[in-house]
């Protein structure tokens, strides 16, 4: 059963790592306006040159996700049923708010009707997102498999 003990471990630092990935990519014809990261839609950052500059505020989905990694990559080295109902919360959690930044970036397109703007989710995006159900399913199985039992004690192991 060590494959279970590591998985969590392991999956919830990739998730982390994904948000340092390409997340959203805006292109105009066969041009990439702007490629912003995970970091970047959870801090906020600028996208232009010169007087063309536009502010990107933090989104709210992907830094409820980040944090919700975070804090799983925390559960994860904990081995109570208690715990392991947390970090399936977590997992969902994150899936369900990866879900709503898909919803909220694709409702809003910048300059609907004057040119052609492409946005498109990057790679890390979908790391961060199969992760998110990956984990999910982990913690889900693994909470209806029974606990773990210590073997019998054979007479006079006491001793």
């Amino acid at each position: 059963m060590k494959f279970n003990s590591l998985f969590p471990k392991i999956s919830f630092p990739v998730i982390l790592i994904a948000f340092l990935l390409p997340f959203v990519l805006v292109k105009c014809g066969n041009t990439t306006i702007a490629r912003l990261n995970g970091v970047d839609m959870v801090t906020g950052t600028h996208v232009g040159e010169g007087d063309d500059v536009q502010q990107i505020d933090p989104n709210l989905y992907v830094l409820g996700a980040f944090v919700l990694a975070a804090v799983g990559l925390v559960l994860a080295f904990f081995k109570k049923k208690e715990i392991r109902i947390a970090a399936l919360a977590v997992s969902v959690l994150g899936f369900l708010s990866l879900i709503g930044f898909y919803f909220d970036v694709t409702g809003e397109v910048p300059g609907k009707g004057k040119m052609i703007v492409i946005i498109s989710l990057g790679v890390g995006y979908y790391i961060a997102i199969i992760g998110f159900l990956a984990n999910s399913l982990f913690f889900g199985l693994s909470l209806t498999q029974k606990e773990d039992r210590l073997p019998p004690v054979l007479p006079g192991e006491n001793d």
